[in-house]
Order: C-alpha cells, then structure tokens, then sequence
C-alpha cells in the first residue's frame, strides 16, 4: 500500500493512494457506437472485406478475428467514426453487457456491429492497458450493480458508461500496473486453465469407464460374442441383446393443468425437464399445479426412481433422490425395474446413449427434441444378469465418486482463484498494493 491513502468518495473504489485523482469517462475518453445503422442482408455478408467485429467474437480479453463476419466497402464507409484502430478498447453494451477486449494485430479494416462501443483515451490521458484492466475489476462491478437500481440492466447506455468514475494515477504507474497484471493474471489463468483441462479429461475418463463397464463387464477373462450392434461391438457371452421395454416399466408425465377444474383437485409439486440433472433433482425450482387423488396415484415419484427427460435435453436422468410427495409431468418419464432389472443400471447405460450423442440422433436435434415414450422404451439393452448388474453399479458408484470428489476439488480450487483473480485486479487498480 502506498504511504498515504484518502478517500475516493465513492463506496465501491474505497481509498485510493493520496497523490491519485478519480476520472470519468465522459472527460478522458472518446466513446463511440454505431447509431441508426439497418441491420445487415444476408447478401452483405461476404468471404473477403472489411471485419465486423461483434461480442461474441471477444475471447480472453482479445478479439478472435477469424470468427468475424466480414462486409461490403460501402457499409465500411457508412459509419468511419468507429472504424477500429490498433489498441482501441471494446465494451459490450448489449447481450452479455460490459465484456472487454483490447484491438491487437488489427487487420486493415475492421468495424463494430451495433452491441459494441469502442473507446480510446482523449489526448493520451490514460492507457488502454491499463483502463482495460480498471473495467475487468470488481470497481466496474460494482459501479454496474449501483446503476442496476433494483433490476438487471439488459442495455449499457453510453451516458451510463460515460459517468463511470475511476482512480487516475500517473501515466508511469498505469503502466507499472497494467505490465503487473498482466504477468500476475496470466500466471493466474494458467493454473485455472490447467484446472479446467484436468477436469476435461476426468469427464472423458469418467465416460470411457461407464462405457467399458455395461459394454464389456468387468471380468476381463470371459468370453465374447458379438453384439450385433456396431458402435457396441462384443459382448460378454451370457449377456443379453434386449430392449428397454422388457425389463422396465415406464410412466410419462400429466399434461401441465395450472389451474383447478374441480374440487377433488389438489395443488401438489412436480417435477419437469428442468429439474433432471444426472447428480440427482434439482430442487431450488420445484413448481405446483393441479392433481387429482387418482392422478396423484398414476404420477407420484418415490426415492429410486428413475427420472428421464422426455423434452429439453431430451434422455437427462437421475436416480429420484426427494423425501417429500411429488409428480411429473409430461416432460418426464418415470421408470421402474421389472423383478430381473436395476434402475441404477439403466441409468448408467442412459449416461453411455446419450455420452456417444445416439439419444440426441434418434431425436432428431436439428429440431424440437422429444424422447418418446415409444424411442425409450424400444432403446437397444445390453442387459447382464442381475447379480452382474449389481456389482458393475457399485463398481461404477464408487469410481464415478472418486472421480466426482476431484473434480469438485478442482471447480473449488478454480472459483478460489478467479475470486483471487478479481481481488489482486481491485487492490492493485485501486492502489492499495503498490507495484
């Protein structure tokens, strides 16, 4: 921290060092968004040209110029007020509002479509290294949260932008900071990145262990013949080739009744695509309609159950893991064993369908999704006998709960560093560690 602090007078900057002053936008910057510009036809868009540049096209503070759509001349010409320059600094104000992104290696022409401002420090006052780091900072954040009033803000006006307050040292220490944070941020994000790709990697081990366990078993030593099927291959010898609807029963949801028809109705929770997640219900979001005691008979769930989305992402399970009454609607799909089958098991074999994306194929993607009663129950089985079933669920129980426990390890170890990530941004942009 420097010697000696004063303070900013503004609530989410708190003290800053005693010789730094506080800015705006508006008095330090030139800000600039395309206005009244029509939206492009189809035709305008073409294989070589000037760039567009849009929000999405912003990846780690940079923009991938290969994802840009490019255009005509003529509609580069139309707005050379935001016609890019080598180190402007990019904001989103619509969409995902306030992303940022620096113009590095600028092709020769590039513009913004109508979500991006584009800004640059009036008569070199500041640097755009180091104003890209005071907007990722938590001061930013909490500048947006003060104006937010209440209500989430869908649109970065640029008179909102423009009355953004920020500290202003001089410009060798906007550049001590900014050449600071980028090393510290970089060191930083490559630990997370390296996080991130373990984690991938669990999740690919993961699958090829569900996978191996209800294709093959886990007695190596068996015998093999084939299945028949050709993304499954062989199989143990005594295993079944079967379907679905053989060894399971399964109830499709009611249809959504929000309101009451009678007075034998009753208003109970019930369970949708959304609240089918493969780690179990998600219950912050459990909603209510109208049941009658013999609907409540026909769709009520019990601990056990299997749960399949029927709609959203269509083929979703979990094993029903609610201790309170509950019932489903036509989304879902409820599914019990027969006497020679688990629950457990065909869940395992639902994660391997819909893994190999074969759930997705028999669904038709490309449009609505809808995974029928008649598709479930008519999915191809590879079934052992049940004591077979029953010791590869565990086996899988116990690994996938390993595997499971290090991924959360590293998702933890990963919000710890981008929340140290957004500290070391704020105490440095602010002053109170001195670089």
């Amino acid at each position: 921290m420097y010697e000696k602090m004063k303070d900013s007078g503004i609530e989410w900057i708190g003290e800053i060092p005693e010789d730094w002053d506080i800015n705006i936008i508006k008095y330090s910057t030139y800000v600039k968004g395309r206005i009244g510009w029509q939206g492009l036809k189809s035709d305008e868009f073409i294989q070589e040209g000037p760039y567009l540049v849009t929000g999405t096209d912003f990846i780690d503070g940079r923009i991938n110029w290969e994802s840009c759509y490019h255009i005509t001349e003529e509609r580069y010409s139309e707005a050379p007020e935001i016609h890019l320059g080598e180190g402007d600094l990019l904001i989103t104000k619509d969409g995902t509002i306030g992303k940022i992104a620096l113009v590095i290696n600028k092709p020769d022409k590039a513009i913004l479509n109508s979500g991006v401002f584009v800004t640059r420090p009036l008569n070199g006052l500041y640097l755009s290294k180091y104003m890209y780091w005071a907007l990722n900072s938590p001061i930013f954040e909490g500048y947006i949260g003060y104006m937010e009033t209440g209500s989430t803000i869908k649109h970065l006006y640029q008179e909102t932008f423009e009355n953004f307050k920020f500290p202003f040292p001089l410009l060798i220490t906007q550049q001590r900071i900014a050449e600071y944070l980028d090393q510290k941020c970089a060191e930083i994000d490559m630990i997370i990145a390296a996080k991130q790709k373990q984690n991938e990697l669990l999740k690919e081990h993961r699958q090829a262990v569900i996978y191996e366990a209800v294709t093959k078993g886990l007695d190596k030593n068996v015998k093999y013949k084939d299945s028949g099927i050709e993304w499954i291959g062989e199989i143990p010898e005594d295993w079944e080739v079967t379907k679905v609807k053989y060894h399971y029963f399964s109830q499709l949801g009611k249809m959504l009744q929000p309101n009451s028809t009678s007075e034998d109705d009753c208003l109970e929770k019930y369970l949708c695509a959304l609240n089918i997640t493969w780690d179990g219900v998600y219950k912050e979001e459990i909603k209510e309609m109208w049941f009658t005691e013999k609907e409540k008979s026909i769709y009520e769930v019990k601990q056990g159950d299997l749960l399949i989305s029927e709609g959203g992402d269509a083929g979703r399970s979990c094993i029903c893991d609610i201790d309170f009454p509950c019932y489903i609607q036509n989304a879902v799909h409820r599914v019990r064993a027969k006497e020679n089958s688990l629950n457990k098991y065909l869940y395992y074999w639902m994660y391997v369908l819909k893994s190999i994306r074969y759930i997705d194929l028999i669904c038709n993607k490309a449009t609505i999704m809808h995974f029928t009663q008649d598709k479930l129950l008519n999915l191809d089985l590879i079934l052992p006998n049940k004591a077979i079933q029953q010791k590869i669920v565990y086996y899988l129980d116990q690994k996938c709960n390993e595997i499971d426990r290090i991924i959360k390890s590293n998702d933890d170890m990963i919000s710890k560093l981008k929340e140290y990530r957004q500290s070391v941004i704020y105490e440095v942009v602010t002053g109170k560690i001195k670089v």
